[in-house]
């Protein structure tokens, strides 16, 4: 008999290897048996064919291969004749064996986890006894223990065969459910007294749960199992919980066994990836939320590295490929999981001459093995420590360094949250002392500040450096710091000795530290440099805080320092990476904006943070203001004119005309009536958080009414559901105009108001079933809006408990991220894009195409360029990545299948007009958490190019061959070319996030727009596809943006316009910049609004102008800001330089821009009084910037101006000098 076996499975392998030699020495003449290893790349497709052609039984799993083993075996199985026993999902409709067929699409009960049984609707006898042979054989392979290999090949050669009289063993023992177990010895225990009796119960020691699948498919991990449960048995005693069921039917009985009186656990390690509670094969994820909930205690996930060995694995910086991530880091993370630390990799393969395949193991890894006994060790002394004796290091940042940027993060005053810990901390039992934010930032600008830029009252403490060097204890990790940093060049933060100084105030048992910056200010362009180790004082500093001070818990405020950042894997840390060396066994908490998972997660899983969320500032209507409510007051003056008298309107428009001009907006009265009215209903944040502080009843309803007004839900925009009610059908409310929605608008924030401030039922307040639908929903959101949760998830994770996890992202677009506290995670890769995301990128699609056929003559773009972020992702579940579907003629699938694709192809004749080819810039967080997305894309860009169709209807398809011809020419090889000819996506290097253009302008080490274009081109031609990661094939991106004919990006986010983050520079304007230099000319660089009632695309410059008429020019805002003193000079400060960076990069930034900085904060005297006392070093910043602009011809400055920011420079420093705080 000819058998072929096809799979991934190491056990498998290795057992069919040992089975065949036995049944060579046994049973003379039996056969052959052929093997295919599908966890390796497909290599001999003909041989594939040949075997399995001629082959009489055919095993085949395809679980983790790539698609190509799927793909090449499709067509050959499909006329196969012989016994197919597909033990995976691929197939599962074709099995064939004896009699029995499997009814397509369904699964057979054993891969479920349910134990063999007569099938249902199977008559004939012999098809029901192949049926169950077919359901014991599928069982022996995936436990492959003993002689389940003998068992499978046996049978087949018995029952299917030409060996009737063989003797075939019986499979191991199937003895599926939730078991205690020794690992050790594989021993299982009917129960918890039965497994007392054999092992002696904890006697008061702490308990650890261990959790594994006590099956051995895919890979065997119950000798891992066993190395760690001996390891953590010196710090705990350990209840080993073997699961061999699905994993919803695991839930209850764990639980059952974790409430085993005495046996209750004070922390749970799990080795089994994908949620708890659900598997490959679905389940009930959400009770096993509940489960940890009601457990909680931490749920700790380390990793197994099932298809690396642990050399590879080190020597890779992408750490896990994006399947893995998706089972192993970011479905556990969906249930609160930490410390997802490697802990073992497959031993070195074993080839085997006769199979041609190569064999492995589970083996544990040493040094992982230790780090994570080590954080069990931590996290299970800060459970036994009382509060009055638990050491807490609070840690603020100041980058770049210097006074100007002390204590910042994003939508939170630091200083006063730090403030409120302290006291929050006095008042539940800590040994400390309650401060004001005012003590504080004093007691750290009296001298613990990086690198400062004035001469202070006191030096920080020093730390010799030979101690800091024994203290670290890994002279690996010393040597290569001190290489890249050697003694005889820049060394920030070292006294004339060569010591470290560690800047910190303490007040009691609670430090207040200044995290070290990266870098000299010089060059702050390694803020975010993965490449580069932290120079030594930054590695002494979180040695000191583990050995000198011994922190039992180090919590990081604020979003975001820059630990996370260090030279690191992207996940999947080793104890030899940075952020992991830094912690060490210190428990870790970070308190991370609620509206920023896509960084979170960075934090989570390379420094084995527990997050706690914040809440944002609160949300409420930017308004009209200054000369746009006297501008709005004369375009309502004309209306009014207009109807009445046509001289007298004449006059009004005349002067509607000039005011309009002055502000900077359209003078047509229709297009300045929706301008205004978008500036009046945009949102805009108030201020900053402070740590655990509620919004009020007032900020509450700002809250609820934004939602509303944009729609929530199954819930729409506040404004169509008024429309809906006042009689007007879909159409119609389609085309209504900006003033007229402006008005249901209104209609919709009074029914918020009158829901919010009356207790009567909705359906007292009113008459028909939309508004009262609106009542119930705002209700609801007050409630939500209302609860605060981070001083109780603060607590959780400064005790050791469990710090459940939701999702994060704009609270507005979602308010399920609140209430704020928990621990956060990303939207799920596998649903992006949504059905709402898909409706609004295509819109998107259309506005940017719309625009460009408006200046083009009505003429297509062939090519555009889009900016895709995984921060954007995660808040719109995918609007850009559907709009890069949209262009090039792609769609969700109408349904979404295991093993298919979840995108089809539009067919030609149902779209609109041509396929758009798109360039794809991505950032380096959507590469990292959005990996499967990343291929996925790759697969639609290959289908569309692979087309048959005009090239003025496919673009894609025409720019691909001329790409690969020119590819070719350059002396390519034909497979590369291939491969090459048809990747659009292209992103900054795998150690890397962004380009560093941020700090290029940061730094001011720049000449020219050329360098900056030339700058991001080099930092963003990084390919990746579904077989390649981050190479670089010179020229390539830069002949891609050569091509494009306009640049566009996603605003998605409430808090910040273009004007407010200076990544949108840095990658709207870096490629805007590299798409200029690389054409010889400029093209239209366009931003997408997506946070409003409607989508709306404008030009970059029209774009910055809502950004400052929202924000810096919003005296709201500019109040709300000054309220936070310091810090919020800091905000004003930064937006400056993103101004600057704007004019840089597109060349789309007006002089009345500047000017108007200029003059409302610095030719202000009252205003810049103010600012100097808030924050002088950031006020000589905003003058500095100014200053900048004006000298690179950014901005043509009069006399008048330049004198002013001069003076303002030079008092500021001479201000400085007297106060004592400059000397040299």
């Amino acid at each position: 008999m000819r058998i072929v076996a096809i799979t991934h499975y190491p056990g498998a392998l290795r057992c069919f290897i040992d089975t065949a030699a036995h049944l060579d020495r046994t049973v003379p003449g039996w056969g052959s048996l052929t093997l295919f290893d599908s966890a390796q790349p497909l290599g001999d497709a003909d041989a594939l064919a040949g075997a399995v052609s001629s082959a009489d039984a055919v095993i085949v799993d395809l679980m983790r291969s790539d698609p190509a083993w799927q793909d090449a075996l499709a067509p050959i199985l499909d006329g196969y004749p012989g016994h197919l026993l597909p033990f995976g999902m691929q197939f599962a409709g074709q099995t064939r064996l004896g009699q029995f067929r499997l009814a397509p699409g369904t699964m057979p009960p054993m891969m479920l986890g349910a134990p063999p049984e007569p099938p249902r609707g199977v008559d004939d006898s012999q098809a029901r006894r192949d049926a169950m042979t077919f359901s014991r054989l599928a069982r022996a392979y995936r436990t492959m223990r003993g002689g389940d290999a003998l068992f499978v090949l046996g049978t087949l050669l018995r029952d299917y065969g030409d060996q009737p009289g063989l003797d075939v063993p019986e499979p191991s023992p199937q003895t599926p459910g939730v078991h205690l177990a020794d690992p050790a010895t594989r021993a299982r225990y009917a129960s918890a007294e039965d497994y007392l009796a054999a092992h002696p119960g904890p006697k008061g020691r702490p308990v650890v749960a261990l959790l594994y699948n006590g099956v051995s498919y895919p890979t065997d991990p119950e000798p891992v199992a066993a190395r760690l449960a001996e390891a953590l048995s010196g710090d705990a005693w350990v209840l080993p919980v073997a699961i061999e069921t699905d994993a919803a039917s695991a839930v209850d009985r764990i639980l059952e066994l974790c409430a085993t009186p005495g046996l209750e656990p004070d922390l749970v390690v799990t080795l089994m990836s994908f949620r708890f509670g659900a598997g490959p094969t679905g389940g009930d994820a959400d009770h096993g939320v509940a489960a940890l909930n009601r457990l909680g205690v931490p749920y700790l996930s380390p990793i197994l590295l099932t298809r690396t060995t642990a050399e590879e694995w080190l020597h890779h910086s992408n750490g896990l490929g994006p399947s893995e991530v998706l089972v192993s880091v970011m479905l556990p993370e969906f249930d609160g999981a930490i410390n997802q630390i490697p802990i073992a990799a497959m031993t070195p393969p074993r080839h085997d001459a006769r199979h041609r395949v190569d064999t492995a193991e589970l083996q544990v890894i040493d040094e992982q093995l230790n780090r994570l006994v080590g954080r069990v060790r931590g996290l299970l002394r800060l459970r036994g420590l009382a509060n009055a004796d638990k050491r807490v290091c609070l840690i603020g940042y100041d980058y770049p360094a210097g006074e100007g940027n002390l204590l910042a993060a994003s939508q939170l005053d630091v200083a006063e949250s730090i403030a409120a810990i302290l006291a929050e901390l006095h008042r539940t039992g800590y040994r400390t002392q309650p401060v004001t934010a005012a003590r504080l930032r004093a007691d750290l600008m009296a001298g613990q500040v990086n690198s400062p830029a004035y001469l202070t009252e006191v030096q920080p403490l020093t730390y010799p450096h030979r101690q800091a060097q024994a203290d670290l204890g890994d002279q690996q990790a010393w040597d290569e710091v001190t290489r890249a940093w050697p003694a005889d060049g820049p060394r920030p933060m070292v006294d004339s000795d060569g010591d470290y100084l560690i800047p910190h105030v303490e007040y009691g048992n609670v430090l207040v530290g200044v995290q070290p910056g990266r870098a000299p200010e010089v060059d702050d362009a390694l803020a975010h440099d993965n490449t580069v180790p932290p120079h030594p004082q930054y590695l002494a500093y979180y040695t000191w805080l583990q050995h000198v001070w011994r922190a039992d818990v180090i919590v990081h405020v604020g979003t975001h320092g820059t630990l996370e950042f260090l030279k690191s894997k992207e996940n999947a840390v080793s104890v030899h990476d940075f952020p992991d060396l830094m912690v060490g066994d210190i428990p870790h908490v970070y308190l991370y904006y609620a509206g920023n998972p896509a960084e979170a997660l960075l934090a989570r899983r390379r420094s084995h943070a527990t997050l706690v969320s914040y809440q944002p500032p609160v949300m409420t209507s930017g308004g009209l203001h200054d000369e746009l409510e006297e501008l709005a007051e004369a375009l309502a003056a004309y209306r009014r004119s207009h109807a009445m008298t046509s001289q007298s309107s004449e006059d009004q428009l005349a002067d509607l005309r000039q005011r309009a001009e002055r502000a900077h907006l359209p003078t047509d009265p229709d297009q300045l009536e929706g301008e205004l009215e978008r500036l009046r209903a945009q949102l805009i944040p108030l201020g900053l958080h402070v740590f655990g502080s509620h919004w009020d009843a007032g900020e509450v309803a700002y809250m609820v009414a934004g939602v509303i007004g944009n729609g929530v839900g199954d819930l729409a925009p506040g404004y169509e559901l008024m429309a809906a009610a006042d009689g007007l059908e879909a159409e119609r409310i389609h085309r209504l105009s900006e003033a007229e929605i402006a008005r249901y608008d209104e209609a919709a924030k009074r029914l918020v108001e009158v829901a919010l401030t009356s207790q009567a039922p909705a359906a007292d307040l009113a008459g028909d079933e939309t508004s009262r639908a609106v009542i119930v929903r705002a209700r609801e959101l007050a409630l939500r809006f209302a609860a605060n949760q981070e001083w109780e998830f603060l607590h959780r994770a400064l005790s050791g408990r469990h710090v459940e996890a939701r999702l994060g992202g704009d609270a507005i677009r979602n308010p399920e991220v609140l209430p704020s506290g928990a621990s956060l995670y990303q939207f799920d890769p596998r649903q992006v894009p949504s059905a709402l995301a898909a409706r609004r990128g295509a819109e998107m699609a259309a506005q940017i195409v719309e625009v460009y056929r408006d200046g083009h003559g009505g003429a297509w773009p062939s090519c555009v360029g889009l900016v895709l972020w995984g921060l954007e992702t995660t808040r719109t579940h995918g609007e850009t990545y559907a709009q890069v579907m949209s262009l090039i003629g792609v769609r969700r699938a109408p349904s979404r299948r295991p093993g298919l694709p979840g995108w089809e192809v539009i067919p030609r004749e149902e779209l609109p007009g041509p396929r758009v080819d798109v360039v794809v810039t991505i950032s380096g967080f959507f590469r990292d958490l959005f990996g499967t997305l990343v291929e996925e894309l790759d697969d639609m860009f290959a289908a569309v190019a692979a087309l048959d169709e005009p090239d003025e209807i496919n673009p894609i398809a025409a720019r691909t061959r001329q790409l690969r011809q020119h590819l070719l020419d350059g002396g390519m090889t034909e497979p590369e070319t291939r491969e090459l000819s048809h990747v659009r996506v292209f992103g900054p290097p795998p150690e890397l996030y962004a380009t560093g253009l941020t700090d290029v302008i940061d730094t001011g080490n720049w000449s020219s727009t050329t360098d900056l274009a030339e700058h991001f081109t080099q930092g963003a031609q990084h390919l990746y596809s579904r077989h390649r990661h981050g190479e670089k094939v010179p020229g390539l991106y830069r002949g891609h943006l050569a091509d494009v004919q306009l640049v566009a990006q996603c605003r998605s986010s409430n808090e910040h316009h273009i004007t407010d983050l200076d990544h949108y520079f840095e990658f709207l304007g870096g490629m805007s910049a590299g798409v200029a230099a690389a054409r010889g000319e400029a093209v239209p660089t366009l931003v997408t609004d997506t946070t409003g009632r409607r989508v709306h695309t404008a030009t970059a410059a029209d774009a910055a102008r809502a950004g400052l008429y929202a924000q810096l020019f919003n005296p709201a805002w500019v109040e709300a800001m000054l309220a936070h003193g310091h810090q919020g000079v800091g905000e004003i400060a930064e937006r400056t330089t993103n101004l600057l960076g704007l004019a840089a990069t597109t060349g789309e930034m007006a002089d009345w821009m500047f000017d108007a900085v200029c003059d409302r904060f610095l030719g202000d005297p009252e205003m810049l009084r103010r600012l100097r006392e808030a924050n002088p070093h950031a006020t000589a910043a905003i003058a500095g910037r100014l200053l900048e602009a004006n000298r690179r011809d950014l901005w043509q400055a009069c006399e008048e101006r330049i004198d002013t920011l001069e003076n303002v420079q030079f008092d500021t420093d001479a201000g400085l000098e007297g106060a004592g705080e400059t000397g040299a």
